[in-house]
């Protein structure tokens, strides 16, 4: 793939290696000799070098600009822009690794969970676990390096922004507030981990529970086996409260006059908390029906899943609703994107309703169905996924850096129209003389 990586330098008239002092005079030079004030007819010319300035003078978007062209600087602003950020492409390279390592495991497990329920073989539930066990051994590590790489914001005193009010206040006042918003950063950061490692063991304690239950190594209730989930859930519920109260103090609770509306209220308590409530209520469901305090079938402990295919189905419903009713321009691209929702909710209602289905069949007492066959939408949806993280998206980055390894290390060496330049004083030497200067 072509790309013009060099027009903005011969805009400023300075290589592509020139460092910023350079390109900045550079500027200086030009913009006095075309400004309009002094050069009325040079206007394209002056605008062609501030543009150039302003992508080479901000050394992100210059290096963008070096691997990308003019595409990724157009491109920055969209949805996909922060894939071009040649500073997380590390990550996201290390990220594409870690979640296809997770999907491998994941896979392992539910083969694994499958031979043993169907009898194939007769493992412990320890044994079936063990890929589970590497993936709560991965996260760990992954915590551990988020923890250790992020940066502390009690420690960032550069930032004074937030104190432009107590400018003109006794300095003493100033440093009074900066050390009260220190500690409160201090003690967010210090709470944000302890909660990330409290999710992780108490993941992996639910985890524990379930094999030793499961191995009839314990006679615990189900509700003691899923204390470590609800307690989960309980933690999960203080960051959705926030977010409603902070919803609460918002606009959107108000209608076209500014009045405080019940009926958005109530939006904004719904948007915020129905998926909490799902989660909660399915888990409850399968506790009572596993301790027996409901007897009934297990397709209508699994309603709450029902209802969450309902709730998407009716939003797109909704939507597409509101946009017969508009005339706006952007009606045709909001009805694709209604469209291209509904095509995905079917497909994936179809693969994930298949297998609560099939299950709750097996779990009434339907031995003819093997959980192999159950889980075989599973294994197609993980396939694909596995297949977008451990080739298609790196490939598209291999795609995208394909130049840097065509082009080689020397930039020197490639200009604006392709042909190679030599140093004067150097002049080109034919391939004997290179062979020649090598063996001595």
């Amino acid at each position: 793939m072509e790309r013009d990586t060099y027009a903005l330098y011969h805009t400023l008239g300075v290589q592509k290696t020139a460092t910023e002092e350079e390109i900045k005079k550079a500027y200086r030079r030009l913009a006095l000799r075309y400004h309009p004030d002094k050069n009325p007819n040079a206007t394209d010319q002056f605008k062609a070098i501030t543009h150039a300035y302003e992508i080479l003078s901000d050394p992100k978007k210059r290096q963008v600009y070096d691997k990308y062209g003019e595409m990724g600087i157009s491109m920055l602003d969209s949805v996909a822009g922060f894939l071009l950020d040649p500073e997380i492409q590390g990550p996201l390279c290390m990220l594409f690794t870690i979640l296809s390592i997770l999907i491998i495991l994941i896979i392992l497990f539910f083969v694994f969970l499958s031979i043993r329920v169907d009898g194939t073989v007769s493992w412990s539930y320890g044994i079936v676990f063990i890929p589970i066990w590497i993936e709560d051994i991965i996260l760990f590590l992954v915590l551990i390096a988020y923890a250790n790489a992020r940066k502390d914001p009690s420690e960032d005193n550069d930032n004074d922004d937030e104190y432009e009010g107590l400018y003109h206040q006794d300095p003493e006042v100033r440093e009074q507030a900066r050390e009260a918003r220190r500690k409160q950063l201090k003690a967010l950061y210090r709470t944000r981990n302890f909660l990330h490692n409290a999710y992780l063991v108490l993941i992996i304690l639910f985890e524990a529970f379930i094999v030793l239950r499961a191995d009839d190594k314990i006679s615990w209730s189900a509700a003691i086996i899923f204390a470590p989930y609800f307690i989960v859930e309980a933690i999960n519920l203080y960051p959705n409260f926030i977010e409603f109260l902070d919803q609460l103090k918002s606009s959107r609770v108000l209608d076209i006059n500014g009045n405080p509306s019940i009926y958005l209220k109530f939006k904004c308590f719904f948007d915020t908390f129905w998926w909490f409530a799902i989660r909660v209520s399915f888990a409850i469901l399968i506790v009572l029906k596993i301790d027996g305090i409901i007897i009934t079938s297990w397709a209508i402990i699994f309603i709450p899943l029902y209802l969450v295919g309902i709730k998407y189905g009716l939003r797109i419903l909704w939507l597409w609703w509101n946009l017969r009713r508009t005339t706006e321009p952007l009606q045709n691209k909001g009805k694709v994107d209604v469209v291209v929702g509904a095509i995905s909710l079917i497909v994936v209602g179809t693969l994930c309703y298949t297998v609560v289905g099939l299950l709750a069949s097996r779990l009434d007492g339907n031995t003819g169905i093997k959980v192999s066959s159950i889980l075989i939408p599973v294994f197609i949806t993980l396939s694909f996924v596995f297949c977008c993280t451990g080739c298609c998206l790196p490939c598209i980055l291999l795609v995208w850096n394909a130049d840097d390894f065509e082009s080689g290390s020397d930039p020197s060496l490639k200009t604006h129209d392709k042909r190679i330049t030599y140093p004067t004083a150097a002049g080109p030497s034919n391939s004997f003389a290179s062979g020649s200067n090598e063996n001595v």
